[in-house]
């Protein structure tokens, strides 16, 4: 990978990571406003995967391998969600199932993900007298993917999407037709895995109703929040671990030779935590939260290995850090705690736990959370830093992984 491939990556996390955030804050504009659902299906335009032919590892030679894209124009779809501000600004929100084919030495093979793009539309114009006429719109936000296992590939999580298209109404239906672009930070260059190509362009067309019922009793819920939180882990992400081996003998013709082996494992640099929020008070000071959190995982390796037989010898080294970005969405019940701070009355304290869930082929997907924190109310905003502790179930297969994460939270919501 090069170095602008680098930066390209590092930038692309940021701007995905501000527009989760950002996403969260202006949804909370949305409640009594204006709320519509429906469908989404097209096709992609482009291939999958890009040609790879790999013939070496770090310098030794493996099996030739051929991995190619394989079909193109297999159908997506899936549902959607928009909430209008106006007449000419929204955000919507989509959940796309789709196939990514590839071959592997002429084996065709595919893998399932779920594309989830969060963008924030304009419409040019105006509607006509009784909402006809055609009103186009340009359309652009961050864009997550999920893959439901690596099934043999390891596909970048998250991009950026742009598009545009035009609206027009059949009875009560909003049709939209769209033409999208979304730019996939690159695949790590995973020894073993083709890599999906950055650049996807997708043909799709919408389908989206705005009942009247619903409206109302949505814009009359004023129980609903809406906003987005940004923290940091406060633990490692895994357990310091190293081992060594060394030995020495001779041969059968008898030739001396030696051996030395070391590696280790420790957490890397601590991680930026944005996410959206969602939460409904119920009642008696109790509220449910939902939360989407992106989290990437880090970790630093380094290994050394030498060996000599006779007057011959070998070595090599290397060492740099590990990134695998996760998605944690974790569901909360919370309660806030009356007059527990007298001095401070515009601080509410609050108690929270449930259940928290995970994305990661390689990580446990399921584990227990719990939290305290305050919050404040400042005209339609509520300030609430907390501080939040999830147990994950064992890992599987990475046993140095930190089964425990403690996190620090701002939250900005909107009621």
């Amino acid at each position: 990978m090069t170095v602008r491939d680098i930066w390209a990556n590092e930038l692309m996390k940021k701007i995905s990571a501000f527009g989760v955030v950002l996403f969260g804050l202006l949804c909370g504009g949305a409640l009594g406003q204006h709320l519509s659902y429906g469908v989404v299906g097209g096709s992609a335009l482009t291939d999958d995967f890009t040609r790879r032919y790999v013939t070496e590892f770090e310098g030794y030679p493996i099996y030739p391998t051929l991995y190619q894209p394989a079909r193109r124009g297999f159908p997506m779809g899936g549902g959607m969600l928009e909430w209008h501000f106006s007449d000419s600004f929204s955000v919507e929100g989509d959940g796309l199932f789709r196939l990514m084919h590839f071959g592997v030495n002429g084996v065709a093979q595919d893998v399932g993900v779920w594309e989830i793009p969060v963008l924030a539309k304009y419409r040019f114009g105006g509607w006509d007298s009784g909402g006809t006429g055609i009103r186009p719109f340009i359309e652009g936000g961050p864009t997550a993917r999920v893959t439901g296992g690596n099934q043999g590939t390891d596909p970048s999580r998250i991009g950026v999407t742009a598009g545009g298209g035009f609206e027009f109404h059949i009875h009560h239906w909003t049709v939209a037709p769209t033409l999208r672009y979304t730019r996939w930070r690159r695949d790590d260059p995973t020894f073993g895995t083709p890599s999906t190509r950055p650049d996807q362009v997708e043909l799709l067309m919408g389908f989206s109703h705005t009942p009247d019922h619903l409206n109302r009793q949505f814009g009359q819920l004023h129980r609903f929040s809406v906003g987005g939180l940004a923290g940091v882990n406060l633990l490692g992400d895994y357990h310091q671990f190293s081992q060594s081996q060394s030995g020495s003998g001779t041969t059968l013709d008898g030739t001396p030779y030696s051996y030395q082996y070391f590696s280790s494992i420790k957490s890397g640099s601590r991680s930026f935590l944005p996410g959206a929020s969602v939460e409904f008070r119920i009642g008696r000071g109790f509220s449910v939260e939902g939360d989407v959190l992106f989290r990437p995982v880090r970790q630093y390796y380094s290994t050394y290995n030498y060996s000599s037989v006779g007057t011959s010898s070998n070595s090599f080294a290397y060492s740099g850090d590990s990134t695998t970005d996760t998605w944690q969405i974790p569901f909360l019940l919370k309660y806030q705690v009356p007059k527990a701070l007298p001095k401070t009355r515009d601080w509410m304290p609050f108690l929270e736990s449930g259940v928290a869930l995970r994305t990661g082929s390689e990580f446990s997907r399921t584990g227990f959370a719990a939290g305290l924190g305050v919050e404040k109310r400042v005209r339609l905003f509520t300030f609430s830093p907390e501080l939040r502790y999830t147990r994950w179930q064992a890992p599987q297969y990475d046993y140095h992984l930190n089964a425990n994460e403690l996190n620090l939270f701002l939250g900005v919501s909107f009621w």
